[in-house]
């Protein structure tokens, strides 16, 4: 009772939820993070992959621009990546290639069915040429160690994903010649002059 005999109240100081309902709101708060984050797991695990693989074509697939068919490819120091593709006879092709780790052994490439034969440069380059002839065109680097392949076919449809998956699948892997690949230099790949 106050002095002047009115009884004042005063805000309670306990706390207003127990420890108890606000241990089960975290425990529900953690459940349903953990049931999204599986949700959304499975969501880009099974849907999304299903999407990509019906939408995008394989990385070894040429893509038609105007009246080119394009192709790109990484240089790194373990190679060639992708190193096949399928291209379509009688189509002038743009190879954009990206030399992003040239080592000695990985700095020039050799086609020589096709009489092409060049430097690779750091950064980004195109090379252009016309498959004249169906059937597989080997091609590597200047020593023929690191090996890759062209599928030429006159009948394929570059937009049929599961026929270019079909003809790199029964193309003859492009074999290593040897020692060639992710090393410093040593098998002398790269003593072409530069262009």
């Amino acid at each position: 009772m106050a002095e002047d005999g009115v009884e004042k109240s005063f805000p309670s100081t306990r706390p207003k939820y127990s420890i108890k309902t606000i241990a089960l709101a975290l425990a529900v708060a953690t459940i349903l993070a953990i049931d999204y984050g599986l949700m959304t797991q499975t969501t880009s695990s099974s849907i999304i992959p299903s999407v990509s693989a019906a939408g995008t074509p394989p990385e070894n697939t040429a893509i038609e621009e105007g009246s080119y068919q394009v192709i790109r490819m990484n240089v790194t120091a373990a190679g060639w990546q992708p190193n096949k593709f399928v291209l379509k006879k009688g189509v002038p092709v743009k190879w954009v290639i990206d030399g992003q780790q040239l080592t000695g052994c990985n700095k020039g490439i050799k086609v020589p069915s096709i009489g092409l034969s060049f430097n690779i440069k750091s950064g980004l380059q195109t090379i252009e040429f016309t498959p004249a002839q169906d059937g597989v065109i080997p091609w590597s680097c200047l020593m023929g160690m690191i090996r890759g392949t062209f599928i030429v076919k006159s009948d394929i449809d570059l937009s049929n994903t599961q026929a270019i998956a079909d003809a790199i699948k029964s193309a003859p892997a492009p074999s290593s010649g040897g020692s060639c690949g992710g090393g410093g230099g040593g098998c002398g790949c790269g003593m072409m002059g530069r262009n």
